[in-house]
């Protein structure tokens, strides 16, 4: 019996020592991950994540007990001010207002199956278009709001159910080379005094139009 208490005796205390070195290992690789998942902040005594929402303070004092604080660094904040937009920030706002520069009369000769259609594009200085095709295959006239500005330009019929928005940029000799959900388009100004009689004139202006 004596022999068997020894062996109890010697078989608990390996059992201790081992679960005691378990526990250790274990709260090592415990540590060891929140070490490498997160940034010690010196300020804090914490260790915070990369995304700056939590924290963890294994060292914290009496004011409370160690554990994860929510909440937003306001260093960490501070130190990432300048990262970079995400491509959804980068996008432009929407235009407002008229650029006075391409207000007028605009005309542009689209090819087709059935021939060449000439169509007649009027921006007028209150922020409302006009638009009507004329010759073979010519598209439905609409008319509705216009806003563009710094090189980005909105179109919205309220005669049709058709919305356009892109890019623009006004080019010598009078060309408006605007680019939408059609394509890219050079549209060429008409005269002031030839405005009253553009429907009945034949022109011939470059075009470059994807349909």
């Amino acid at each position: 019996m004596e022999t068997y208490r020894r062996i109890d005796g010697a078989t608990l205390r390996g059992m201790r020592c081992i679960g005691t070195a378990a526990a250790i290992t274990l709260g090592a690789i415990a540590l060891g991950c929140t070490a490498s998942a997160q940034v010690y902040n010196p300020i804090t005594n914490c260790y915070d994540d990369t995304a700056g929402l939590t924290s963890f303070c294994p060292h914290a004092g009496p004011s409370g007990p160690a554990g994860p604080k929510v909440g937003y660094d306001p260093c960490y904040l501070a130190q990432n001010a300048m990262r970079p937009c995400t491509p959804q920030q980068r996008q432009s706002p929407a235009p407002v207002g008229i650029d006075r520069n391409i207000v007028g009369t605009w005309e542009l000769s689209v090819p087709n199956a059935q021939g060449v259609s000439r169509w007649v594009w009027q921006i007028r200085p209150d922020g409302s278009y006009d638009f009507h095709a004329e010759g073979p295959d010519a598209a439905p006239a609409h008319r509705g709001t216009f806003a563009a500005s710094k090189g980005h330009y909105i179109l919205n019929s309220t005669t049709m159910a058709w919305k356009d928005s892109g890019t623009y940029q006004l080019t010598a000799n009078d060309t408006l080379v605007a680019k939408g959900l059609l394509g890219t388009g050079s549209w060429h100004r008409i005269q002031p005094t030839s405005v009253a009689a553009s429907r009945n004139q034949p022109t011939n202006p470059s075009v470059n139009l994807k349909r």
